[in-house]
């Protein structure tokens, strides 16, 4: 599913759709279907417009990254910090031979910051290969190499390779940590990434203190962006956290379809949700 889940959205992502539009209008402009061609490049020209000049798209990015502001302060105790992969790239850090960060870099930064203010807390890494050409190679070797350059005593770190998606990530640290309603764990990855994050972890139990970060839009309103290279890009991220905040509760792995501060669903125990989800 997950191979199949990755090969749908490298196809049907919004910006490949967009060009394959412009493309085959083009084609078709030259020949008998030259109306229909006209009518696709209409569509995509308005899409453009909708991801650029017209904020839509950064309207719909400020909601996710809106929806958990930071906690200040945060508290003097907890029982430990967990970020999620996905900035690091291994296949490329693997062929170059050195630690390449492939983007929202503040989930790694904020960690180390986090992990020195609190001494005693325990450190997770959460996050294996989401590469299905390279299964092999894990996020979490990179990390540990990431982590001890910057002079983090690893030791201290749980790194969990097993993951794919962030509701395997869920999954994977409450079957190692198995957590109990009175700890305090923070949560790190990026603002537009909280919301899916948080259900998934929600659905497994977990109360966990989002801490939000690589912000990419503005907190107050919405702005055009020119920049369509910047466009596309927030076009993608944004549509694939919609697509997985859906996707999630259609399966039936998370029980908010846009979680907020407060959960609106009582928290099962642990124990009894993974085997009622893994089993769907």
């Amino acid at each position: 599913m997950f191979a199949a889940y990755k090969i749908f959205w490298h196809i049907f992502q919004p910006a490949n759709l967009l060009m394959g539009m412009v493309l085959l209008g083009a084609v078709l402009s030259w020949g008998r279907g030259w109306r229909w061609g006209r009518r696709l490049i209409t569509v995509a020209a308005i899409g453009l417009l909708l991801i650029g000049p017209v904020p839509l798209v950064e309207w719909l990015a400020m909601q996710l990254e809106n929806r958990f502001p930071a906690a200040r302060p945060l508290p003097d105790e907890i029982t430990g910090i967990i970020v999620l992969g996905g900035s690091l790239d291994p296949v490329l850090s693997a062929n170059r031979e050195t630690v390449v960060i492939g983007g929202d870099a503040e989930r790694l930064t904020e960690f180390i910051r986090l992990a020195l203010r609190y001494p005693h807390a325990r450190l997770v890494f959460t996050g294996g290969s989401g590469s299905v050409s390279h299964p092999e190679l894990k996020e979490t070797a990179v990390a540990q190499r990431l982590f001890t350059e910057m002079g983090l005593d690893t030791h201290r770190i749980l790194f969990e390779d097993q993951s794919r998606t962030t509701w395997e990530n869920a999954a994977e640290c409450t079957r190692r940590l198995n957590p109990n309603p009175q700890e305090t764990w923070l949560l790190v990855t990026s603002a537009l990434h909280m919301p899916r994050a948080v259900a998934s972890f929600r659905a497994f139990g977990w109360s966990v203190l989002p801490v939000p970060t690589s912000y990419h839009t503005h907190a107050d309103s919405p702005r055009s962006e020119w920049d369509f290279t910047r466009s596309l890009r927030r076009l993608q991220n944004t549509s694939n956290e919609i697509l997985g905040l859906v996707g999630y509760y259609w399966l039936g792995r998370t029980r908010e379809i846009f979680p907020g501060p407060s959960a609106p669903f009582p928290i099962p125990s642990q124990g009894k949700n993974i085997i009622e989800i893994k089993g769907q």
